[in-house]
């Protein structure tokens, strides 16, 4: 016998046990006597299970908590009850713990667990459970609030105790599909549904949520009526046509194979107010022009249409699309965007990409093709032919940005014009409201950034101190950034007024008072002297010293002066003789006389005549990497042994005269140095003419009105608004080889010059006109550069050549929106508005967006690194992506500036 054992003595009053241990491996017979059989006994009678532990000791009456339950004797379990109801499943981890589900039910039980040994004993209350009613569901939030009538929508729901849903209902209709993301949360796809507003309601085995307006309504929005219809004839001038719901929109197609006559006006069909959303006069020789006007009275009658001049003689063709909304006479259809298209010889019909500004809008477009039309496969679009075999195209349901396409029969041009219309219920908005201002106080001189807080401030169009209105830069619903004006001491109550009305007055909370800063003061100069014939770098320390005009040394303005900051100047000593009192003049006066903290001693004492001395550094910055051509100006030259840029040696320099140097920088910090000259009478002395300033890493973001944002060491050269140049075309930006200048370029590839650039050439300057340009691209000499077409196609001026474009390549996109060159000048990379790249001549391959796995369709730009091995890509928003070797120096998210019009992008 091995191991401990159990002894059984039987006789005749039976079996009579005695545990001794319960661990043995064999029986074994060990005799037999006048007593009976003594046996050895190697395995003991199983031990029924014990509940020891419940965790959590709660859950929903719905079922589905997962519960831990300790305890020993698990081995072999067979069942887990909750009270007399079986657990939906368990798992025993051990012989000491199970992991169990709930099942439904109601009351506080008894946990018990089932082995071949038998059944726990009820422990109470360590083995209890207690069932808690879970509450009803409610819903609390719905977005996006709205989609098509079509279904479709991702809509997410924001409430409470969702764990369990088994239904979502669109007012009395299941959602197609639904997804519980947590106790709070469910993602639902829309069905179809008639026009019109619904509640949102969610089902658990508690029950169904209550209606909760507004908070649970999603509306059903926009959808066509009835189908297209168009007529064409010589001469016709009406359409008749039979509107069905006062609050639609009627939309109109107009063509006239002439590009004289214009539609003037169009009257009758139902409609009151008829408006012109776009009129195009297509390369093909016709008018094109859409019109819509919201529906007043149903029933049939006539539209007609009057034109500029006589079309007797000319083929006229009109077509008409009804729209609802479901939101009723109150309904207001309003115009968002516009787009035409000149297309180049293709078997694609291209519609004008368009971006909706807000919200769920209506696309229609229309097309005048070059050969025989077909409808197209656009997502989401209807195509119909009209009499005339022209095309139209129609979304109601377009949220993102969109380029329908349709197709002809061979290769030819063709034109088309396009309009995004919005759609609300007619009701005005709130009024905005003003209930903080930070700071509350500020200079009389004006120019202090401000943040307005309130509400319903979406839509601001004007912001007023007292009665005079600023610049200003939305932020979101509830804050925009303004600059304070100048205005006269006090205080003044500041508005907002957006399309819901201005803002009342909100005394004090809405207050910002306008305080007269002091007169400036002079506390010390350092140095207290300098040579009678001036130069002297001289720092001034005082107070109050923003906005300074003139520095004096007596009677004698300084030469130069730089204000660095409230507290100090730098200034250059003018000529002089004699001890002067160093003077400040502001707006607010002149320094009083400080003797002697003031004063500036002129010695004769002078350095001799033979020391070189700089006069001038043109230019005076250039990038840290440098490579820059220097020229040096001032005296005393000959005989240069070495030009320093701080303590850096210049790679190479060459003396032209007595009087001019010219010289390479050597790399640098980002900073401003003292350049020197060294010869063998001495070392130049350092002073404000000598300096030359290292750009750091930066770049510019230009807007489509031509304004520039500077980032990092990026200097502002100039914008157009502050030429007051009024455009919303800007698409590029590019740099001169010094960044100390750029070309702002339209989308019809016109420029605008900007610090030390000069004009090297212009598309309408050729004689050619498109609308397309996306996107330039700078040499790296800044002496030239490519302007990129939406489909690939490249124009070079100044010293850019040529080294490919997609059409080149037989590849047909339209979405190309940016391009960047190599660091040599010898290829160039394209981006596309998805962030994919196409590489040229000796461009490589450093990344994608689509590479990424990221999925974008608003990227505006993109700039290489210095090195050509990495780029960086922007947003419209101005978020950055970089790639490569490209590293990240700041964006507008994250400057806290919102925005949706960037542009162009370029660094320094």
């Amino acid at each position: 016998m091995t191991g401990a054992a159990t002894r059984a003595v039987v006789g005749s009053s039976g079996l009579r046990r005695r545990l001794v241990t319960s661990v043995a491996v064999i029986a074994t017979v060990t005799g037999l006597g006048s007593a009976g059989l003594v046996v050895a006994v190697g395995a003991t009678t199983p031990t029924t299970p014990t509940v020891t532990v419940v965790s959590p000791s709660s859950g929903s009456t719905q079922g589905g908590s997962s519960v831990t339950i300790t305890g020993t004797n698990f081995t072999g379990t067979t069942a887990v009850t909750f009270g007399t109801v079986p657990a939906q499943g368990f798992t025993v981890n051990s012989a000491t713990q199970i992991t169990a589900t709930s099942p439904m039910a109601t009351g506080t039980v008894d946990v018990t667990v089932t082995t071949p040994a038998g059944v726990s004993a009820v422990d109470a209350p360590v083995d209890w459970f207690t069932f808690v009613a879970t509450p009803l569901p409610t819903v609390t939030a719905v977005s996006p609030s709205s989609g098509s009538a079509a279904g479709g929508t991702s809509v997410t729901i924001t409430g409470t105790s969702f764990t369990g849903a088994t239904q979502v209902r669109f007012g009395t209709t299941p959602a197609s599909s639904l997804t519980v993301n947590s106790a709070t949360s469910i993602t639902a796809t829309s069905p179809p549904e008639p026009l019109g507003i619904v509640d949102i309601s969610v089902t658990t085995g508690s029950g169904t949520s209550s209606p909760n307006p507004s908070s649970d309504q999603f509306t059903f929005l926009t959808g066509p009526v009835g189908t297209f219809a168009s007529i064409q004839g010589t001469g016709i001038t009406t359409l008749a046509v039979s509107p069905q719901t006062p609050g639609d929109v009627l939309v109109v197609c107009a063509e006239v194979g002439a590009t004289t006559p214009t539609v003037l006006s169009i009257s009758g069909g139902g409609v009151t107010t008829w408006t012109k959303a776009v009129q195009f006069e297509g390369s093909g020789g016709t008018d094109e022009e859409i019109w819509y006007g919201p529906v007043n009275t149903t029933g049939a009658s006539t539209v007609s249409f009057t034109w500029s001049s006589p079309i007797t003689a000319d083929t006229a063709e009109y077509g008409v699309q009804e729209f609802a909304a479901g939101l009723g006479t109150t309904t207001a259809w309003t115009l968002d965007k516009t787009g035409t298209l000149d297309n180049t010889s293709s078997t694609t019909i291209s519609f004008p990409a368009l971006t909706p500004g807000g919200g769920t809008e209506l696309y229609f477009g229309y097309a005048v093709p070059g050969a025989t039309a077909s409808a197209g496969t656009t997502s989401g679009f209807t195509y119909a032919l009209t009499a005339s075999g022209n095309v139209a195209a129609f979304d109601p349901d377009v949220s993102s940005a969109v380029s329908p396409t349709a197709t002809q029969s061979s290769a030819g041009g063709s034109s088309s014009i396009g309009v995004l219309l919005g759609v609300s219920n007619g009701a005005p908005p709130p009024a905005p409201t003003v209930t903080g201002v930070s700071p509350s106080t500020g200079s009389t001189a004006g120019g202090e950034p401000v943040t307005v807080t309130g509400t319903n401030l979406t839509g601001a169009t004007i912001v007023k101190f007292g009665t005079v209105p600023t610049t200003f830069f939305p932020v979101s619903g509830t804050q925009i950034s303004a600059l304070a004006p100048s205005e006269p001491a006090g205080a003044v109550d500041i508005t907002v007024t957006t399309p819901g009305g201005t803002s009342a007055v909100n005394t004090p909370a809405d207050q910002f008072t306008f305080a007269a800063p002091p007169p400036p003061t002079v506390t010390t100069v350092t140095p207290s002297s300098g040579p009678t014939q001036g130069g002297t770098t001289v720092t001034i320390t005082g107070t109050n010293l923003s906005g300074t005009t003139t520095v004096s040394f007596g009677t004698v303005a300084a030469a130069a002066f730089i204000v660095n900051t409230n507290s100090q100047i730098t200034a250059a000593s003018p000529a002089g003789t004699d001890t002067v009192d160093v003077t400040v003049t502001t707006g607010e006066g002149t320094s009083a006389i400080n003797s002697p903290g003031d004063q500036f001693i002129f010695t004769s004492l002078p350095p001799p005549p033979s020391f070189p001395a700089i006069t001038a550094v043109l230019p005076s910055s250039g990038p840290m990497a440098g490579g820059t051509s220097v020229t040096i100006s001032g005296t005393n030259f000959t005989g240069t042994v070495a030009v320093r840029f701080g303590t850096a040696l210049a790679p190479t320099f060459t003396v032209n005269s007595a009087t001019s140097i010219t010289a390479t920088t050597p790399s640098g910090s980002p900073g401003t140095v003292d350049v020197i000259v060294v010869t063998l009478e001495g070392t130049s002395p350092t002073g404000l003419a000598d300096r030359f300033t290292y750009q750091g890493p930066g770049y510019w973001m230009a807007g489509n009105d031509g304004s520039l944002f500077a980032f990092g060491g990026a200097p502002f050269e100039g914008s157009l608004p502050s030429l007051a140049v009024h455009v919303h075309d800007i698409v590029g930006l590019v740099p001169t080889a010094d960044s100390r200048g750029y070309w702002m370029i339209g989308a019809d590839g016109g420029v605008f010059a900007f610090g030390d650039a000069g004009f090297v050439g212009s598309l309408p300057g050729l004689g050619i006109h498109v609308r397309d340009v996306m996107a330039v691209v700078p040499m790296s000499t800044g002496r030239g550069y490519w302007m990129i077409g939406a489909d690939g196609g490249v124009f070079a001026f100044g010293d850019a050549g040529f080294v490919g474009s997609l059409p080149g390549l037989g590849i047909h996109v339209r979405d190309v929106v940016g391009a960047v060159p190599t660091s040599d000048g010898r290829g160039y990379w394209m981006i596309g508005a998805d962030g994919g790249v196409f590489a040229f001549g000796d461009a490589g391959f450093a990344g994608s967006l689509p590479g990424l796995g990221v999925q974008v369709h608003d990227i505006v730009g993109v700039v290489s690194t210095h090195d050509g091995r990495g780029y960086w890509m922007v947003g419209a928003d101005g978020g950055v992506f970089a790639f490569g070797d490209a590293g990240f120096v700041g964006s507008l998210p994250g400057l806290g500036i919102h925005v949706n019009d960037i542009t162009a992008f370029a660094r320094q």
